[in-house]
């Protein structure tokens, strides 16, 4: 059974969470309590919006974005795995 939430609704406990967290400064138990409530709530709000726009994943973004950031000829070379001929690499002494 799923019960829908509004974002604004998470939101306003995720700050009602951390103004009480701001007043336990000296008090490590309870403040990390309202840690540990603001982190249900941020994976709570993030559920909710992954169910509904099917967000992609870091690591699908990560190597999207480094992709499309390389040269056709440095996409050739990555993806030829060509060694340089002996003799023309840095490393030869």
């Amino acid at each position: 059974m799923t019960i829908a939430v509004s974002e604004d609704a998470i939101l306003k406990k995720i700050q009602k969470e951390l103004t009480q967290a701001n007043e336990k400064l000296q008090q490590p138990t309870d403040l990390r309590r309202h840690i540990s409530n603001i982190h249900v709530l941020c994976e709570l709000f993030l559920d909710n919006n992954t169910s509904k726009d099917s967000a992609p994943s870091i690591g699908q973004t990560m190597r999207t974005k480094s992709h499309s950031s390389f040269s056709d000829k440095e996409k050739n070379m990555l993806e030829s795995k060509d060694l340089p001929p002996s003799g023309d690499s840095i490393f030869d002494f």
